[in-house]
């Protein structure tokens, strides 16, 4: 069984996003970044990156994760808000049963977007 399967497979990825998306609009400090990128294209990027992941497909993680999160570059985003991005991905992810070394590759991809990200 696949990483993906243990979290319920397309749906558990589904579930994935809406709690993510759900969560950051409710977010005060996110809500305003997400409101505009939260699209079906959006949500399919999130999905494929984390997908990616739990199936151990490495090299195409970090371009999915970057292509997932081009909506907000360049967007003025601050390391405050970058940190409430991870703490919501942590949360997310725990919450829909990623197993916590998968979560932390998963963060860790993610904290490498940081430069990128981030507007000084």
């Amino acid at each position: 069984m696949s990483m993906v399967q243990d979290i319920g497979g397309v749906e558990g990825l589904h579930r994935a996003s809406d709690v993510l998306f759900e969560a950051a609009r409710a977010n005060p400090v996110l809500a305003g970044l997400f409101e505009s990128i939260d699209t079906p294209a959006q949500r399919e990027r999130f999905e494929e990156a984390l997908r990616l992941h739990l199936d151990f497909e490495s090299d195409a993680v970090p371009g999915a994760m970057a292509e997932a999160h081009k909506a907000l570059m360049g967007r003025g985003i601050s390391d405050a808000d970058f940190d409430a991005v991870y703490d919501l991905y942590h949360e997310t992810l725990s919450e829909v049963g990623v197993p916590g070394g998968m979560l932390y590759g998963f963060l860790e991809a993610f904290e490498d977007l940081r430069d990128r990200l981030v507007d000084e």
